[in-house]
């Protein structure tokens, strides 16, 4: 099968690339605490952490909401007053596995089998959450708090609630399972500590994968968002008219807005500090309501120096922007209208309650007229109704651990067009479930006009399915007045999926934007160009003002540190030095070890790369970003039978994966046994992420076995399922004219004059194809 290597070797790496990106800004960086913890807390000499009841005195009204918000219940200990859940010594069986809740000697207990496979009876140490669902954590061992997955319905029992009920119910678990309750997706300490509970210091050591955290308070309480306090109750103590607070940095109150006759939204009234108030809101609540990693162990201050947000990714939020997967609110909030006015967070929610402000449309007819809103010409429902309600179709709700519904913060308007185009929902169809979409988007056309569909969704959509017309598109929705930053800077990556000059000219356009976020998405596009071209592009943004973008530049030019002159890596070692530092603060992250990985591979070392995904592994076996970067690892250093053992692992925790098969595909082909390779190759088309590179190659596979229709039947099904595809129409047109004339391929030749009308090797093919007709 001389051919078939031959074409495979430019992507055997490839085989292994997506899982070096895949890390990178999706994790949400967070961390936990130890059952013995509870201690004052100092924070470097500034300032420490003197705890809620010092706050009670002067902020009586502030103290009293706080405690009956889900804040204060965030994490409590486990007691009468916290547990909500029935421990009346009821076993349960949920996918096989049988436990049961019941007290003791005034105490909760729980006893279940742990991944060992023994019998084990733990104390309730803590609660966690309260409504619509109570988890509870209890501890296993090297001071690891783990969130059991079994939780308790605290909803009112006619809408049914009160019961016990498993986190991922349709799911087939087994204590092999990534999400098993004593594995590390349910573990307290690297996943959920640092926003369920104030002052935390973890205390991880990766030595022996073990914890001592602490924290200053349990749960989220007054410091959580103010700060440490000791410099203000100092402050206070001693000048109580002080106009100075004490906090490094505080919160803003909310912007007042007013009407102004003509027209029917209110503005702020300072429209100057629109900016200031927006920000230090992000920087005070974003954290903790955010997909996002963390870059920094502070709070507060900005928070792209903290976080990088996640874009608007595949499987984290559909083309049209709203939300898919659980990404805590800011993500969403930033592609809003409300956002770019100047709506902060405590314009619609009380920060110490947490509770909405106002119930209903009330709450909207702050700033939206109700005359021109509030009735029935504009939302087309009875008065009263569930459709009159404006966040049913602005804020549709998606459910999450299966009784948490959630509300989309991006206050998109209904679209039909864009929902069918884009498989996006469609808002009027999750009321009118009888409907179909040529229903919603009749009647929507009957009240509303002809809907066209959103330019940057259809855009996003194409590109997700690698599609090279959609740059083009994707390049005008780029230069809409009215898209948000983390929109633009999400096409900018989509747009790097399909290399071309116009993707490299938009990346490059965006490098001075105003905003971190589209600055930082703009250097992750970057990662295609040549090395030299990179530092000339890149290396100014290592002095940009803002972490997340510095260190985005020094991942992109980590590989030529050792290249450059003293006085040119000085400012590119310090910036690796800070990032490094950032990672290692959250080794417990399989996610951060990978990543870790990656930098060592830049800057030249594979041995200490390799370690660190061993024991991303270790700590989460069925990593399959981790396990593909390893495998290929052991590729390039002559270890097939490692790389064979590490992919085999993958593919008992990932069989449905299309990058792991079609990785095993590759490998068998390297290893000769090509009836086997075909199988698995095949798979990986098959699979739900699949890409066209690996219906591409199968194609090929196929084809050099000696069986050409059956590789030419592939690559049109290819061609239906990702249109365009150079490499695909290439190979099909090259098939159809051996096997049938060119004639028969004159349909592809079309599709690919369209994306490369310049190929010589189009070219030769549409010349040969008119002299015959």
């Amino acid at each position: 099968m001389p051919l078939l290597y031959r074409l495979i070797r430019p992507l055997l790496a490839r085989a292994y690339s997506l899982a070096m990106v895949l890390c990178a800004f999706f994790s949400v960086s967070v961390t936990v605490v130890h059952a013995s913890a509870g201690v004052r807390s100092s924070v470097g000499d500034e300032a420490s952490y003197v705890g809620a009841a010092s706050c009670q005195q002067c902020h009586q009204s502030q103290y009293a909401d706080w405690q009956n918000s889900h804040h204060f219940r965030s994490m409590l200990p486990a007691n009468e007053a916290s547990v909500l859940g029935d421990f009346s010594g009821q076993v349960l069986e949920f996918h096989g596995l049988e436990t049961r809740y019941f007290k003791r000697d005034q105490r909760y207990w729980v006893s279940t089998r742990n991944r060992h496979g023994k019998i084990k009876t733990y104390p309730v140490l803590f609660t966690f959450g309260f409504s619509p669902l109570q988890q509870y954590l209890v501890e296993t061992d090297n001071g690891h708090l783990q969130a059991l997955n079994v939780a308790w319905d605290s909803r009112p029992k006619v809408d049914g609630g009160q019961r016990w009920f498993h986190l991922q119910a349709d799911t087939a678990i087994d204590a092999e399972h990534p999400f098993f309750w004593d594995r590390y997706f349910q573990n307290w300490n690297a996943r959920c500590a640092d926003c369920h509970s104030t002052g935390l210091q973890k205390k991880y050591n990766p030595a022996d994968h073990s914890y001592d955290t602490q924290w200053a308070e349990v749960n989220v309480a007054c410091e959580a968002c103010h700060g440490p306090a000791s410099q203000h109750v100092e402050q206070m103590q001693q000048n109580p008219a002080a106009t100075v607070s004490g906090f490094a940095q505080s919160g803003s109150p909310a912007l007042p807005w007013q009407f102004k006759p003509n027209n029917p939204i209110a503005q702020p009234v300072n429209r100057h500090d629109r900016l200031k108030n927006i920000n230090q809101q992000i920087d005070q609540c974003g954290g903790c309501h955010s997909r996002r990693s963390q870059l920094s162990p502070m709070q507060g201050n900005n928070y792209h120096d903290n976080y990088s947000i996640a874009l608007l990714r595949d499987g984290l939020y559909y083309p049209d922007g709203q939300i898919e997967d659980e990404v805590f609110v800011l993500g969403s909030f930033l592609q809003s209208k409300m956002y770019r006015a100047g709506v902060t967070c405590n314009n619609c929610h009380d920060p110490h309650s947490t509770r909405l402000k106002l119930a209903g449309n009330a709450l909207c007819s702050q700033c939206h007229l109700p005359t021109q809103y509030d009735n029935s010409s504009h939302h087309q429902h009875k008065a009263d109704s569930t459709g009159s309600q404006c966040v049913n179709c602005h804020m549709p709700e998606r459910t999450y651990m299966q009784v948490d519904r959630r509300r989309d913060h991006g206050f998109h308007i209904p679209n039909p067009v864009t929902a069918q185009s884009t498989s996006s929902p469609d808002t009027c169809l999750s009321c009118h479930q009888e409907k179909d979409a040529q229903w919603s988007r009749n009647a929507y056309q009957r009240r509303f006009g002809d809907p066209t569909a959103d330019a940057a969704a259809l855009a996003i959509a194409g590109l997700r399915n690698r599609d090279p017309l959609s740059v083009r598109a994707a390049e005008q929705a780029l230069t809409d007045p009215k898209a948000s930053a983390i929109g633009r800077g999400s096409l900018v990556v989509a747009m790097s999926t399909v290399p071309s000059r116009v993707s490299l000219q938009a990346a490059l356009s965006q490098l001075d934007d105003a905003d971190p976020i589209v600055r930082r998405a703009a250097l992750e596009s970057l990662a295609g160009l040549n090395p030299d071209q990179r530092w000339r592009i890149a290396a100014p943004l290592l002095e940009d003002p803002v972490r997340s973008v510095r260190f985005a530049a020094a991942v992109l030019l980590a590989s030529q540190l050792s290249q450059l002159p003293e006085a040119q890596s000085t400012s590119l070692q310090r910036e690796l030095d800070a990032y490094q530092t950032s990672l290692r603060a959250t080794m417990d992250h399989p996610s951060s070890l990978l990543q870790l990985s990656n930098l060592a591979l830049d800057l030249g070392n594979a041995s200490i790369a390799r370690q660190h995904l061993q024991q991303a592994l270790k700590i989460q076996p069925g990593y399959t970003a981790a396990s593909l970067n390893l495998a290929y690892l052991y590729q390039t250093s002559q270890q097939p039978e490692k790389e064979q053992t590490v992919l085999q692992k993958a593919l008992v925790q990932a069989p449905d994966d299309a990058n792991v098969l079609h990785a095993y595909g590759l490998y068998l082909v390297r290893s000769k046994q090509y009836d086997q390779a075909s199988s698995y190759l095949a798979k990986a088309v098959n699979a739900d992420n699949a890409q066209p590179r690996h219906a591409y190659l199968h194609a090929v596979a196929v084809e050099n076995s000696g069986q050409r229709q059956q590789a030419i039947s592939l690559l049109k099904h290819a061609n239906q399922r990702w249109p365009n595809q150079y490499d695909i129409l290439m190979t099909l047109v090259l098939y159809l004219d051996q096997e049938q004339g060119l004639t028969e391929a004159a349909p592809y030749l079309s599709q690919l004059s369209a994306i490369a009308p310049n190929s010589p090797q189009v070219k030769a093919y549409l010349k040969r194809l008119q002299n015959q007709l």
